[in-house]
């Protein structure tokens, strides 16, 4: 499609849609197959119902339009733009995987397998719940996760990321596995399972509370009160 595309749906069985300004869905969005989004700026503005299928998404996406809506039953998520999260859950069956920055613009819980958040998450003083049996933040070590409210990971998580700073508390429900040194900043974080440092720097501001061991760590500093357990 050549210039802007407005879409009231409610299957969508093409395999693929590209345009070359701004794409619009208005309403539920059923996947009936596998399905990419190419163009300009896409807004899916109503619940989405994967029905098991993948969704790859190229261009700038805002996701959900008040805070409310779900993304659900997808199996694979490919997002490879920049996404805007204005819904309450995204939910993928096998692997969901979010290669540019994400922005906050409502609560938020991301939930699959494999989940993967390979750039910046910038909160907006938003709460965010990631679940996953493995959780992979940033790629590089120089990525960051800033001004989220409340902040939780169940799941291993294999982290990337240079910091993790958020104005409330923090959950680490799974093991912690830390692949470059870490800056983690809250008001209380706690860290319910083992943590494996790699030989990196471990930096903590906050009240912070350990219930399992520290293995490996190069250098570890603590600011505020602290809980072995």
């Amino acid at each position: 499609v050549t210039g802007d595309a407005d879409f009231s749906v409610g299957t969508l069985d093409a395999g693929s849609i590209k345009v070359s300004g701004t794409q619009t869905l208005h309403h539920p969005v059923v996947l009936g197959r596998d399905l990419t989004l190419d163009g300009g700026n896409i807004t899916v503005l109503g619940n989405v119902n994967g029905q098991n299928h993948n969704l790859t998404i190229k261009a700038p996406v805002t996701m959900g339009s008040n805070g409310n809506q779900t993304w659900t039953n997808v199996k694979n998520l490919l997002v490879y733009s920049p996404a805007n999260l204005n819904l309450a859950s995204v939910q993928a069956n096998v692997k969901a995987s979010f290669y540019q920055p994400i922005t906050l613009l409502s609560n938020a819980s991301i939930s699959a397998p494999s989940l993967n958040i390979l750039s910046n998450i910038i909160g907006n003083n938003y709460n965010l719940t990631l679940s996953g049996t493995t959780v992979n933040l940033g790629s590089t070590g120089a990525e960051t996760l800033s001004a989220v409210n409340q902040f939780s990971v169940t799941g291993a998580l294999n982290n990337y990321l240079a910091s993790i700073h958020t104005a409330g508390p923090q959950n680490y429900f799974g093991t912690v596995n830390l692949f470059n040194p870490v800056d983690i900043n809250g008001t209380q974080i706690e860290f319910h399972q083992p943590i494996a440092g790699n030989s990196n720097d471990f930096t903590l501001a906050g009240n912070v509370t350990f219930d399992g061991a520290l293995n490996q760590l190069n250098n570890l500093a603590l600011t505020g009160s602290t809980v072995f357990n």
